[in-house]
């Protein structure tokens, strides 16, 4: 029964729609040592159905295939196309080298010259052992036809090994060389490519290296290296290295900018791709860097804690403040002193003591307001922090107004309207606290004695400006509504 081809085949068919790769593949072996060599061709033809299966793998495809080509060496082509589909260029370039040069070899798919210069051009970095040089100019000398192509190929290898001026040679070489029209307009148009490409690429460098000369002429320029960075918006790996090139070049005590905002800046872009721990990695080393300003060594800490309280980690962001304010150990102080021993030194510590405890309550209020934004209290606390700045108060109270529900505030959000009017009313700016007052009776207030309290208080306001009809006509207003 075991010579009987009818049987194998059918058994083979069986095994391989179950795809049980192993087996299958020996059951094949064993076919093909039963039956004799007139009936492999049946056998060979179900086998290369089963190894370009899913699922096969590529190394036992291979083997079956050059096993194959010892039993019908002609079809050497399908091995090339299996080659080629799986991306195995080097043995690909090799076979198809080797069935090109040879003068008794005629394709049945119609393989050409032009077919190995593409494979050859195309994954110049994948193929090694091979002179391409010598393979390609050997076809230049056999062909007449397509010679143009068969250069441009070549110059197209060199250009992908990124040796352009032996492109160059090729394309020189080449247009001296044809004898027809149609090959020079095909290697001409190719070089004009080539060359429009180098000069675009020359032009877009530009920024760039203008940027390297004013960096050579002074590397601790801030400005220069976040310029820098800028050029390379929209790809973040060379952001990264020119980052991190800028921290480990410039000398913050030589910095003509302030240093830190390079640390900073290159924190955020870490946080903005999602990747927080990175960020805090640097924050963590931009705050142990020896500036020469108080205020930017703050300005870290603050920063860092701001970067954490956007990620809603509160207590991470108290936990830094404390860092930031506690007084060093008597260890780190004897370490500090033995390399900072002037009066100036200590005067900036204490200085940035005295900066970063001003910024904690500002932090532990903004950590307050995000747990709870419709605190009444906690926005007049932020208020009173900016006391003696009314622009950033009038941007408190406008940020205030505008984030607390009524109908949630923990408190009485009338109140803040009211300040607000205030704080304008101080400043003579009676117009305005008008303004601030009549949307203050729009808004619609969980108890009524608060629209009742703005009411009076816009009353009292015209009254302590002798605007005493105007006092009235709110009166008839309010009790009217």
């Amino acid at each position: 029964m075991h010579k009987l081809p009818r049987i194998w085949t059918m058994y083979l068919k069986t095994l391989t729609e179950q795809k049980i790769v192993t087996r299958t593949r020996r059951t094949f072996d064993r076919a093909l040592c039963a039956l004799p060599v007139t009936q492999h061709d049946r056998i060979w033809e179900l086998y290369l159905v089963f190894v370009r299966q899913s699922g096969v793998p590529i190394e036992t495809s291979c083997r079956v295939y050059r096993r194959y080509l010892m039993y019908y060496p002609g079809h050497i082509e399908d091995l090339i196309e299996f080659l080629l589909s799986s991306g195995l260029w080097q043995e690909a370039a090799e076979r198809l080298a080797g069935v090109l040069n040879d003068d008794r070899f005629w394709s049945i798919k119609g393989k050409t010259w032009l077919e190995l210069c593409d494979l050859l051009t195309n994954h110049a970095s994948e193929i090694s052992g091979l002179n391409v040089d010598a393979i390609i100019r050997g076809g230049i000398s056999k062909f007449s036809d397509d010679v143009g192509r068969l250069w441009t190929s070549l110059a197209d290898y060199y250009i992908r090994r990124k040796l352009l001026e032996k492109a160059r040679d090729v394309f020189e070489e080449g247009m001296m060389t044809v004898v027809t029209v149609r090959d020079f307009s095909v290697i001409f148009y190719a070089y004009l490519q080539f060359e429009e490409t180098r000069l675009e690429h020359l032009m877009d460098r530009r920024p760039q290296l203008a940027n390297s000369v004013l960096l050579r002429q002074n590397p601790h320029n801030v400005e220069q290296w976040h310029r820098r960075v800028k050029i390379f918006e929209g790809n973040p790996t060379k952001q990264i290295l020119t980052y991190t090139e800028a921290v480990r070049t410039i000398d913050p005590m030589k910095a003509v900018g302030k240093p830190h905002t390079l640390w900073v800046a290159f924190a955020k872009l870490y946080e903005t791709h999602k990747d927080v721990a990175n960020a805090r990695v640097i924050l963590d080393k931009a705050v142990q860097v020896n500036y020469k300003a108080v205020d930017n060594l703050a300005s870290v800490w603050c920063e860092w804690a701001e970067m954490e309280l956007r990620h809603k980690n509160f207590k991470g962001a108290l936990e830094l403040m404390r860092r930031a304010t506690a007084e060093p150990s008597a260890e780190q102080y004897r370490d500090y002193n033995l390399v900072h021993s002037d009066e100036k030194d200590v005067d900036l510590r204490i200085a940035r003591l005295e900066h970063l405890m001003d910024r904690r309550p500002q932090l532990a209020n903004s950590v307050l307001l995000r747990q709870n934004p419709h605190t009444v209290k906690q926005w007049h606390r932020r208020v009173k922090i900016f006391e003696g700045n009314p622009t950033k108060q009038i941007l408190t109270y406008t940020e205030a107004v505008r984030t607390i529900d009524p109908m949630k505030a923990v408190g009485k959000p009338h109140t803040l309207w009211v300040a607000f009017a205030k704080l304008y009313e101080t400043h003579k700016d009676v117009a305005n606290a008008r303004v601030i007052l009549d949307k203050a009776v729009q808004v619609n207030y969980k108890a009524v004695d608060n629209l009742a309290s703005v009411w009076c208080e816009w009353a009292e306001m015209e009254l302590r400006h002798k605007n005493f009809k105007g006092a009235l006509e709110l009166m008839r207003r309010a009790t009217a509504e």
